[in-house]
């Protein structure tokens, strides 16, 4: 999804082996997936969002990036925003993160920069230049690598 901030944060509610399930249904589709993300942010309607962007990873994630310091904190009442804001801070065009897509399709959030009430710091003041982005391959959430992590993690309790 090229970045994870406060919307896609919020799969980490879904329990156990759906989350693979879900990769396997909806994740062939980036914008399909971004709005079963958006769907669930609305679901879960948090009230508050913090956003530890101390240090965020750039280049080859989810598991391969690097450590960039980005040195901020943010938090808000509307998650959309929030992912609105930090595309902005990293320089990510929105019209490219497919988030912000499904929210606008679903009518979830608040995406319009020039309507988000912003304190603190100014985005200027806290925007990173060339921020690397991961290069978007397709992800293969096939039955085989759902039916095999189900079985490593029936493995893993099991020797634990």
């Amino acid at each position: 999804m090229q970045m994870t901030v406060a919307v896609k944060n919020l799969f980490g509610c879904v329990p156990g082996k759906l989350k693979s399930r879900l990769h396997l249904w909806r994740g062939k589709n980036r914008l399909t997936f971004g709005k079963m993300l958006v769907e669930y942010a609305e679901l879960i309607a948090p009230q508050l969002t913090i956003v530890d962007g101390i240090v965020a990873m750039e280049g080859p994630g989810p598991g391969s990036g690097f450590p960039h310091p980005l040195g901020i904190l943010t938090c808000g009442t509307d998650v959309v925003a929030l992912d609105r804001v930090h595309c902005e801070i990293v320089g990510l065009p929105v019209e490219e993160f497919n988030i912000i897509q499904a929210a606008r399709e679903v009518g979830f959030g608040e995406v319009d920069l020039n309507q988000i009430e912003i304190l603190g710091q100014s985005l200027s003041d806290v925007t990173v230049p060339n921020f690397e982005f991961p290069l978007m391959i397709p992800v293969n959430f096939s039955p085989f690598r759902v039916v095999k992590s189900a079985l490593k993690h029936l493995w893993a309790k099991r020797v634990a």
